[in-house]
């Protein structure tokens, strides 16, 4: 299988981070070992990046792609929201099949698939303001989950490249550069579709303050004031209780 120019690049990149800096090789090998051995929960590195299982187990570059991500998600620079379709993709030459499931997508979601090898597999739009999360972790290396602050966002309507099962980090890393706007995620086995939002390449606003996870006084009030601020649409507990990543070390190598 050949190599696209973009995981050249990366693994050009990550080759080089590891002859310069001496505590890239650690870093990274310790995020691998955690990785393999199901640290991680498989449906958030799925989200993030699936892996096709004839190419084994999680190498230095998925680690090191992992490692940017997992760390602009625990310091808010990354929100998202989870969008219930209710079926699991079908393979990638199941074009009807997957665009008939986007045709199901709740208000005021809308998506196509078009599927194929190159470029992004699909879209999906919406044509009012959605809720979406923040979270940021207080407590260093060692912070337990339930310690994460939340914040709400309102983002404005919108469409965002949708990418459909297996995916190579590489790919991930390049929706997360600087200029792009996220990427809707639907891995195989899910049910959901994952927006995974740059939270910098978007107008959006603040809804209400940050509250820690848990507090369900404060999520009352934010999604209250945000049922207002969207005109009542997606707004509900499927926004709520997101599920969180699982915190280990997000230091950014």
């Amino acid at each position: 299988m050949s190599k696209t120019t973009f995981r050249q690049v990366l693994e050009n990149h990550v080759d080089s981070l590891l002859v310069d800096d001496d505590d890239a090789a650690p870093f990274l090998t310790k995020l691998k070992v955690e990785m393999n051995r199901g640290l991680y929960e498989k449906t958030y590195l799925d989200t993030v990046f699936q892996k096709w299982e004839r190419f084994g187990k999680y190498d230095l570059y998925d680690a090191w792609c992992f490692a940017q991500f997992h760390y602009k998600l625990t310091t808010g620079a990354i929100a998202r929201t989870r969008v219930s379709i209710g079926i699991a993709p079908f393979a990638d030459n199941k074009v009807d099949e997957n665009d008939l499931a986007l045709s199901n997508l709740p208000f005021p979601f809308s998506g196509s698939f078009w599927g194929g090898t190159q470029d992004q597999d699909g879209l999906i739009k919406w044509n009012t303001p959605i809720l979406a999360e923040t979270s940021e972790c207080k407590g260093g290396n060692d912070v337990n989950i339930d310690d994460d602050i939340i914040q709400y966002w309102v983002i404005p309507p919108g469409i965002l490249p949708l990418e459909v099962g297996y995916m190579d980090c590489s790919k991930s890393y390049f929706y997360q550069v600087s200029g792009k706007q996220g990427v809707a995620r639907w891995p195989y086995g899910s049910r959901d579709i994952h927006l995974l939002l740059n939270l910098d390449s978007w107008q959006a606003e603040k809804v209400g303050d940050s509250f820690k996870r848990g507090d369900k006084s404060e999520q009352e009030i934010v999604k209250k004031i945000a049922s207002q601020v969207t005109n009542g649409t997606w707004v509900n507990d499927e926004i709520i209780q997101l599920p969180s990543a699982t915190i280990s070390d997000h230091t950014d190598p």
